[in-house]
């Protein structure tokens, strides 16, 4: 699985000085954590639901060999409705560089994926519409 989130952090230009902001998202009990901690440590960690942020500095190594410095935000919510939280981090997502949305894919539930899909269209409209609000003119990379 690391090699494949090295090629993927790649995408992000990684020259081993800029520092990119990289918000880490999705259901609850997904996985957002425990990527989280992957790249900051590079293992897997034992985690709880987290509710509130959890924020590291990353130097994860990507397949170019440059390092990728990241300030990554797992954004946790607890048990709670994902609804209620995109509404509390869109200041964040607005002047973030990219966005890494967890899907928890040993979930079977075809309603389940359905309901996710839409809570990310939901989120990605919001996105759009702050950052043109504060005239964010650079790229914003996606990873589901």
């Amino acid at each position: 699985m690391s090699a494949i989130i090295r090629r993927i952090l790649n995408n992000l230009k990684p020259d081993g000085t800029t520092e990119r902001t990289v918000i880490i998202f999705g259901q609850p009990g997904s996985g957002k954590t425990t990527l989280l901690y992957l790249l900051h440590l590079g293992k897997v960690v034992t985690t709880i639901p987290s509710y509130g942020f959890n924020i590291e500095k990353i130097e994860a190594p990507t397949a170019s060999g440059k390092p990728l410095k990241l300030i990554g935000w797992d954004i946790g919510f607890g048990c709670q409705s994902i609804d209620r939280a995109i509404d509390l981090v869109l200041p964040y997502w607005a002047t973030s560089d990219a966005l890494i949305w967890i899907v928890d894919a040993s979930e079977t539930d075809s309603l389940w994926f359905s309901e996710n899909a839409a809570v990310l269209a939901r989120a990605l409209d919001a996105i759009d519409c702050e950052r043109r609000l504060k005239d964010v003119k650079k790229d914003f990379p996606i990873l589901v």
